[in-house]
């Protein structure tokens, strides 16, 4: 199984594919992203839950749908009971309109481990 888990809600595929490509270019080719490696007709949350639970670190891609997602968010809250390293990495704009439920998430996720702002790392031309 994969080292690496990344976590996001399936509306974010092309910024969990853009952070999968990153990492493949910066030494990290062993990740696990659902896109890629669960099947038509494989019982997807089986799947997730063997790659979940063997990974070693688990990368959370918190956006608005991500903190809007019950299955993410159970995600970050089994890779927590499971005593896995969780980073969070944070693609959310400062004016962010969230809900109570997804601020109630989101002060759950940045209480319990240290976040990496992505908006900070993306240049003016989105990359």
């Amino acid at each position: 199984m994969a080292v690496l888990f990344i976590s996001h809600a399936s509306k974010d595929d092309v910024e969990a594919s853009a952070l999968e490509a990153w990492l493949n270019a910066n030494g990290f080719p062993d990740i696990f992203v659902d896109h890629h490696r669960i099947a038509g007709g494989d019982k997807w949350r089986e799947a997730l839950r063997a790659a979940s639970g063997a990974c070693r670190v688990v990368l959370c891609l918190i956006t608005a749908n991500w903190l809007s997602s019950s299955e993410c968010f159970g995600e970050f809250e089994a890779a927590w009971y499971m005593g896995k390293r969780i980073v969070p990495l944070f693609l959310l704009p400062p004016s962010e309109g969230l809900g109570s439920e997804a601020k109630s998430r989101l002060d759950r996720v940045r209480g319990e481990d240290q976040g990496i702002d992505l908006l900070a790392c993306i240049d003016a031309e989105g990359g």
